[in-house]
């Protein structure tokens, strides 16, 4: 069936190989912006890879890669650089958190003792590990002052790609207007890939125009072709059991419309397991656990927002940003989620939960008061329903309810205890039970009328014997 189903089948080892040591080794703009999230160490051992001979030749940018890179890299420079402040601001609140619990014990001399102990220990023990985060901080990331002028990573990328063609070309008016003109239709049909982005407030056709581009150079290329992205999400992945298992059947089937070279897809930290055992590479398993843990994060990140991204949560989100008071947390919690979306903020795990555990409770709340609503507005019709009853049909009414039973007085309540409804009822419980007296008395009347005729009868027949 392979040749008539081949892409329903992974390329064996051997072709894995070759397109390794062969073939064109295109890169996604996340697998340059990684080495910014990378420790300094991790970062240069997948450089050594990119820079070795017979590999660096080989590497192939897309233009959109290359400039969604370039629109990216401070942005996630500047988000490395803040887990480091993020951490020196943690350790400068320590202390007054440390205090504050010491305050709660109740033996005043422990208290006194304990607090003693942690003003005079502590700030050295927290400038000393601050000292050591600066050091990390200043030797695995890019100062600010540099991200303009003197950025060493960007200089070492620049490095990998300086032959003519190892970047693809611009796309002209033409070509870009043809390959925008589909976004929609491919996206609303599900097709990889790049739908996952479909709800991105800018740049959802991203992925698109990377694929596009890849496409148009595989149909002009005489090599195999490995594309290295750590996107992996499933309108690029084909995953099974929460992991990747090779690109999207559909993108084989697109790719091999175009060429009939091999084509493969993997992430950057299976790249790095692939190029230790066919390209003699020596990147440590720490460094690939790192990069798959950077990898797993951004999957995540990528699911919490295109959750909040959902019409119905940014609609909610205005609404509640629009009644809720800007002091609270929640108020808090949903404009930093607003400005995620916006671009305006990074991606914070915690305020995206937080932001989605707040929408889930105004909804649930919401419904709630649908529903009462609903309740009392039934009962408010149903008590105009026996009103009415109650007016046309006193008399029915009052004799289809025991008025011992607490029903009749239900019933009063819910007709809001009306006047005019107490007065018709009381008429009628009077007028049924003067009835039900006369009733009585008429039967004892007519059962000792018959006794005495049964007397009398009882009287002729013994006569008559």
């Amino acid at each position: 069936m392979h040749h008539v189903l081949p892409e329903w089948y992974s390329p064996e080892q051997e072709t894995v190989r070759t397109i390794l040591t062969e073939g064109t080794i295109a890169l996604d703009a996340n697998v340059l912006l990684d080495l910014y999230r990378l420790g300094a160490e991790e970062r240069q051992q997948i450089l050594d890879i990119f820079t070795k001979g017979g590999v660096r030749e080989r590497l192939w940018l897309p233009y959109q890669a290359a400039f969604e890179y370039q629109k990216n890299r401070v942005k996630v420079a500047t988000d490395h650089v803040k887990q480091f402040d993020d951490i020196n601001d943690a350790l400068t609140k320590s202390e007054a958190s440390v205090l504050s619990a010491v305050n709660k014990l109740r033996d005043k001399s422990v208290k006194d003792k304990l607090t003693r102990i942690v003003r005079e220990s502590l700030p050295a023990s927290i400038a000393l590990i601050t000292e050591e985060i600066e050091k990390l901080k200043s030797s695995n990331t890019i100062s600010l002052e540099h991200y303009a002028s003197d950025d060493e990573i960007r200089t070492k990328i620049d490095a990998l790609f300086i032959d003519e063609g190892q970047v693809g070309p611009k796309p002209n008016n033409e070509v870009l207007a043809e390959r925008m003109s589909t976004v929609d239709k491919r996206y609303d049909d599900k097709v990889p890939p790049g739908y996952k982005d479909a709800s991105k407030p800018e740049g959802r056709e991203g992925d698109l125009l990377v694929w596009y581009e890849i496409l148009a150079y595989a149909d002009q290329s005489d090599r195999p072709l490995l594309f290295v992205t750590s996107d992996t999400k499933e309108d690029w992945y084909e995953r099974v059991g929460g992991k990747t298992a090779g690109p999207r059947r559909e993108l084989r089937v697109e790719m091999m419309k175009k060429s009939t070279k091999p084509y493969h897809q993997v992430s950057l930290n299976r790249f790095l397991e692939l190029a230790n055992e066919h390209l003699s590479a020596n990147v440590e398993i720490d460094t690939i656990l790192v990069v798959d843990e950077i990898s797993e994060r951004r999957r995540a990140e990528s699911m919490l927002l295109s959750k909040l991204r959902h019409p119905s949560n940014v609609v909610a989100i205005d609404s509640a940003l629009a009644t809720l008071q800007p002091g609270t947390s929640s108020y808090q919690h949903l404009i930093r989620a607003r400005q995620m979306l916006n671009g305006e903020r990074s991606f914070d795990e915690d305020d995206a939960n937080s932001a989605l555990i707040i929408l889930r409770q105004i909804s649930v709340d919401r419904h709630k008061r649908a529903n009462r609503d609903s309740r009392e507005q039934l009962t408010a019709k149903r008590a105009n329903q026996i009103r009415e009853m109650l007016i046309r049909h006193p008399r029915e009414s009052v004799m289809f309810l025991d008025p011992n039973s607490g029903k009749l007085n239900e019933i009063l309540e819910m007709a809001d205890n009306d006047p005019e409804i107490i007065t018709l009822l009381s008429e009628e419980l009077a007028r049924i039970e003067s009835e039900s007296r006369f009733g009585n008395r008429r039967e004892r009347t007519i059962r000792e009328d018959d006794r005495f005729n049964k007397e009398e009868r009882f009287e002729a027949d013994k006569s008559d014997d």
